[in-house]
């Protein structure tokens, strides 16, 4: 409708006060609207107004169980404010009925991480990697978790793979480095960080990441 278009418009803008001030209206109108009460979560968060957006989603989600973007965004707020063992539930039943939904799977995977079950969050990850094999992304997180369980064999490839998938991309080839330089293999670390060089000399990442090689060597002056 016209008004919720608005309402996305000034959040857009971030006239954040003049968005809830619409979309307040709006709801006491038309009370069991899903559409206005997600918009409503949306202006509360980006008001930085916690609870008021948990309550409007929540609204949101019991007008129509099935609106995925009010459950994710709920997730989301539950992971940020320290309750990812909200997350796990809703966001497994999204996953069901919209298997390739990336955000879906990457919340889970957070969620999982966040309450220290790295083998949950590692297998939803792998699972939207057989969705997406392209996609650098899971890859990079995979990497991430599986260092965290000091699985450092498999996050390596994991990570050799993101920087196949993305060759431009610093992350992994961070992450990368790290390995080298927890096996000592100071020539394998070098050598990644020379690859970049070759393509971009001015590249600060790459002088970032030289200098963490030198620190790990304990050539302080270079």
């Amino acid at each position: 409708s016209f008004p919720t278009r608005r309402s996305s418009d000034l959040l857009t803008k971030g006239e954040t006060k003049k968005a809830i001030a619409v979309l307040e209206r709006l709801d006491q109108t038309y009370p069991r609207v899903p559409v206005i009460k997600f918009q409503l979560g949306r202006a509360y968060l980006q008001d930085n107004n916690i609870n008021q957006a948990n309550v409007a989603l929540t609204q949101a989600i019991s007008a129509d169980p099935n609106y995925a973007d009010a459950i994710l965004l709920l997730g989301e707020l539950n992971l940020r404010t320290g309750h990812a063992e909200m997350v796990i539930a809703p966001i497994t039943d999204l996953l069901k009925k919209a298997p390739a939904l990336l955000r879906a799977r990457m919340l889970l995977a957070e969620a999982y991480r966040s309450l220290g079950r790295l083998d949950d969050s590692a297998a939803a990850i792998r699972e939207q990697i057989k969705l997406a094999p392209d996609d650098q992304q899971p890859q990079v997180l995979l990497g991430l978790v599986l260092r965290q369980a000091k699985k450092n064999d498999e996050a390596r490839k994991a990570l050799e793979k993101a920087a196949e998938l993305a060759p431009d991309n610093l992350m992994p080839v961070d992450q990368l480095v790290e390995l080298d330089l927890l096996d000592k293999n100071f020539a394998a670390a070098r050598q990644r960080v020379q690859h970049h060089f070759q393509k971009a000399p001015d590249s600060a990442a790459a002088h970032f990441l030289e200098g963490k090689i030198l620190v790990a060597e304990g050539k302080w002056d270079p």
